[in-house]
């Protein structure tokens, strides 16, 4: 059997808010729809948004070999019609063997955007390896080659900043594409994607990046996030 989306019924909203919860443990929102796979006993229910700040970022459970796990993944929407999940920068533990992300893949994909029964056709792709980088740093540049990627397997992409210390100070405004792609526009969307792709690399190194990015949200508003992550060993 595969996985479906569901309207709770009022006992099991009742049920489920009974539950030791960790990321509704201050807010008591109460879930509407959940996406199950009843033969498996898997389930994936959508908790809450990250922060008022990030309506892009979710906390989720999924209930699956018998354990919960909780993670918060981040939505974005590239064109009309198509929306991608990942991995949200703000999620620390996100386990990461084969079988949990396939199974949590199958069951975002049912789920879509609010896991409705019927979504209109809406191209749902899931996000969620970490990206295999080659990382060369400059005085003034990055230069990153996408090793092994969802979507850029190939490309070499640069980005002009500083050298640190302990590092580097990346602009992502500054990204351009290198051959054959250097006449590629990258739009606003695409480079919060890079950006999240970058941050969760983990250089073999020890190199530090920081990020200084401008990022545009669905609804049109502009915030300025201070995006920082080490790079560890």
């Amino acid at each position: 059997m595969a996985f479906v989306n569901e309207r709770l019924t009022t006992e099991q909203v009742s049920d489920f808010m009974k539950r030791n919860i960790t990321s509704l443990k201050y807010i008591r929102t109460k879930p509407v729809y959940h996406t199950i796979d009843k033969e498996r006993n898997m389930c994936l229910t959508h908790l809450r948004s990250y922060s008022r700040d990030d309506p892009d970022d979710s906390w989720f459970l999924f209930d699956w070999n018998g354990n919960e796990y909780e993670f918060v993944l981040h939505y974005s929407n590239p064109r009309r019609g198509c929306i991608i999940w990942s991995v949200s920068l703000y999620e620390k533990n996100f386990i990461g063997n084969e079988e949990f992300v396939c199974d949590l893949k199958d069951a975002l994909t049912v789920y879509g955007i609010h896991g409705w029964s019927n979504q209109g056709g809406i191209e749902v792709n899931v996000e969620l390896e970490p990206s295999v980088l080659e990382i060369e740093s400059f005085s003034d540049m990055l230069k990153i080659t996408f090793l092994k990627d969802n979507r850029f397997t190939g490309r070499m992409l640069a980005i002009k900043g500083e050298t640190l210390s302990l590092g580097f100070d990346a602009y992502p405004s500054s990204m351009k594409w290198l051959e054959p792609y250097e006449n590629e526009e990258i739009d606003s969307e695409t480079r919060a994607l890079l950006v999240r792709k970058i941050l969760r690399y983990k250089s073999p190194t020890g190199f530090k990046i920081t990020m200084h990015q401008t990022q545009e949200t669905n609804k049109g508003r502009t915030r300025l996030n201070i995006l920082k992550r080490i790079f560890e060993a």
